[in-house]
């Protein structure tokens, strides 16, 4: 059977299954057991209800305790989604050439993947802490739909220029003189014609970035950055510890700086997996077809 075969034909795992596999990632050897659980139900695992979020967008998983099981479950969930839809990859070298999500400096508020062309859009992603840095590291989180909702209701006018084709451009990455990526122009908000969910992209960066200079987009990028600047109930603040870890669809995030503390042996490690589909269960289409 393919690998889209048994997506199809996965069953939701019930609630002895999942405790079942959630304490065969906390103890040795538990490896095997990893393996067969995600053999039979694919990613359904990646669901999160059994943490009381309803599967929503945003979801915390504490399961991963041992680096192995961890390195497994975001290996072969790329596996999955690579011999599904491919994976987005990561430039080797980034961290010498100065990328700031490849340094230990803070990230601003973004999605992932915000610089692919629609056919390479990331619809999900993965994190998995081995070991958190000595101070700093703390993710801000917040759902990419609470985000439409607010600009909604502050000013429909804002989705309206939000959602043009042509809102938010990313120049051209060159490298060497030559071209590593193109530009990209498209919208911060649109319906995702594979899952008919809603889907951003955004990034607060403020260089290497095009907006368009029209004054209704220019409101909405204000009235957007004043959002997350805001001390909103809606928005998540967590620092991941060792084994701890994040599955979510892509919502928006941002990270403090942070700093290690070589000469005693700590050193942030973070795994991390993209993907082009969305989390299993938590599709409108799955909802209500």
């Amino acid at each position: 059977m393919g690998v889209k075969e048994r997506f199809q034909k996965s069953v939701e795992p019930n609630q002895q299954q999942i405790n079942k596999f959630v304490e065969s990632t906390r103890k040795p050897g538990g490896l095997k057991d990893v393996i067969a659980f995600l053999d039979k139900f694919g990613n359904q695992y990646a669901n999160a209800r059994y943490n009381g979020n309803g599967g929503s967008a945003l979801g915390l998983a504490l399961h991963a305790q041992q680096s192995d099981i961890a390195k497994e479950l975001i290996k072969r969930g790329a596996d999955y989604n690579q011999r599904l839809n491919g994976l987005s990859d990561d430039v080797p070298g980034k961290s010498d050439r100065g990328y700031i999500p490849y340094s230990n400096r803070r990230l601003l508020w973004h999605t992932d993947g915000y610089y692919n062309p629609p056919e390479r859009r990331v619809r999900a992603f993965v994190l998995h802490c081995v070991s958190p840095a000595a101070s700093g590291g703390e993710n801000a989180l917040l759902d990419p739909e609470i985000a439409y909702l607010l600009l909604r209701d502050a000013n429909p006018e804002h989705i309206r220029a939000l959602m043009q084709p042509d809102a938010m451009t990313i120049p051209a990455n060159t490298e060497e003189g030559g071209e590593g990526r193109p530009a990209q122009t498209g919208p911060v908000f649109s319906i995702d014609p594979a899952t008919d969910c809603l889907h951003m992209r955004y990034t607060a960066r403020t260089r290497s970035i095009e907006w368009k200079a029209d004054a209704a987009t220019q409101s909405a990028v204000q009235a957007l950055e004043r959002l997350l600047a805001d001390d909103s109930p809606y928005v998540f603040r967590y620092r991941l510890a060792a084994g701890e870890g994040l599955l979510c669809n892509n919502v928006l995030h941002n990270r403090t700086g942070f700093a290690d503390a070589a000469d005693k042996g700590v050193s942030r490690l973070i795994y991390r997996a993209r993907y082009h589909d969305r989390i299993v269960g938590t599709g409108l289409r799955e909802e209500f077809l």
